[in-house]
């Protein structure tokens, strides 16, 4: 077995989290998340003024980034109404509209 397979983790012990404290403006994220990983790759490679990877450790697909705390947001869950009956009618409507247009476009090139 290769090295990097031996230390392949299970989807439990792959925990990301960020840190950062009051006494500065600095944020630090750990991950061992593929996803996280590529998210901020792509954050550093579009932005290296503003993200910076700072350590990476392919036996585990472990990264650490840094990044300005002003980054970081909370936010409140999103507030969803429940559809009227009325506007459930009038979206049915216009997605049957759209298919009914997209079927005739096809039936046309065809």
């Amino acid at each position: 077995m290769s090295e990097k397979n031996e230390y392949r983790l299970k989807m439990p012990e792959r925990e990301t989290y960020i840190r950062f404290s009051m006494s500065d403006n600095i944020c630090e994220l750990n991950t061992l998340e593929p996803k996280w990983i590529r998210h901020m790759d792509k954050l550093c490679a579009k932005h290296p003024e503003e993200f910076k990877c700072v350590k990476r450790d392919t036996r585990y697909n472990y990264a650490v980034y840094e990044f300005s705390k002003k980054f970081v947001t909370v936010r409140a869950p999103r507030k969803t109404k429940p559809l009227t009956e009325e506007r459930k009618l009038k979206l049915r409507q216009a997605a049957n509209e759209y298919w009914e247009r997209k079927r005739a476009a096809a039936q046309a090139n065809n």
